[in-house]
């Protein structure tokens, strides 16, 4: 890589900050030394590194960033477009391995705040290009795109407690009945906020069960709110805010390393630190 003049734009490059990406890079560090395996099997030979860790580390989160081309990395780090590919794929998959387990259920249920909600839950969609085959799958007619659908449960803190991926073609209630999402908050003893894409159930207080006195439905809506502060955050991350090039199962990937960032952003700084 060149020599950088001073210390790198860690937040340019990466959207981390310096503290927070060293954090990841000492986390990894036992990964990264590792050897890249040119086959499987007992045969596989395995590659020369043609970058530092730390700079296999800042090319990937680069990369997961700003979604940026194979040729454009290699411009910016030197090495060829297909020596790039080859490190994202092989990085990505232990990078989320590493974060997997970040995002979680709390051991003990947080307080209630509002009809006994203590989290809020909706999906968002993250565009793709169109696979062959079975583009159906992640294919939906109202919003006229391809795209992988994102689950989110959240405290209304903020604090990110589940996150599930489907294709495309799932809606709301889809996502919510497809990954069981009814048991997993029942066995956490979290009862979440929605809105009417949801239906209201012992779990779910969607605004339609609000009554319209007052000011309820208001507060319903500023309390659900922390979940689309949370996916504009990760939508920041343009591999997942843009069009995703490669295979939904890289991309599948790169979603749940993206969510766990913005989990680690927001231990550095909460999205909320007063519900009154």
């Amino acid at each position: 890589m060149p020599q950088h003049d001073d210390v790198p734009d860690y937040q340019e490059l990466t959207g981390l900050s310096a503290t927070l990406f060293r954090r990841i890079y000492d986390l990894m560090l036992p990964t990264l030394e590792q050897g890249r395996a040119s086959a499987k099997g007992r045969s596989a030979r395995y590659i020369k590194r043609s970058w530092t860790p730390m700079t296999r580390l800042l090319m990937v989160l680069h990369f997961i960033r700003h979604n940026a081309s194979m040729r454009s990395i290699s411009e910016m780090f030197g090495g060829s477009s297909s020596s790039v590919s080859r490190e994202i794929w092989d990085l990505v998959p232990r990078l989320y391995v590493r974060l997997l387990d970040v995002i979680r259920f709390p051991d003990e249920p947080p307080p209630a705040h509002f009809y006994d909600a203590n989290a809020a839950i909706d999906c968002t969609s993250h565009l793709r290009y169109r696979v062959h085959p079975w583009s159906a799958e992640w294919y939906r007619g109202d919003v006229g795109e391809h795209f992988v659908t994102a689950q989110l449960v959240c405290g209304l803190d903020g604090q990110m407690f589940d996150v599930q991926l489907g294709q495309g073609h799932n809606n709301d209630k889809g996502m919510y009945t497809s990954t069981d999402t009814e048991t997993r908050l029942a066995d956490a003893g979290i009862v979440v906020l929605a809105d009417d894409g949801y239906t209201t159930s012992d779990r779910v207080v969607t605004a339609h069960s609000v009554p319209t006195e007052g000011h309820l439905r208001l507060r319903h809506a500023q309390l659900r709110s922390v979940v689309e502060h949370n996916f504009a955050l990760v939508h920041m991350f343009k591999t997942a805010g843009g069009i995703f090039r490669a295979s939904p199962e890289l991309q599948e990937m790169v979603l749940m390393i993206v969510y766990a960032l913005v989990y680690l952003k927001c231990e550095e700084h909460p999205l909320r630190t007063n519900l009154q």
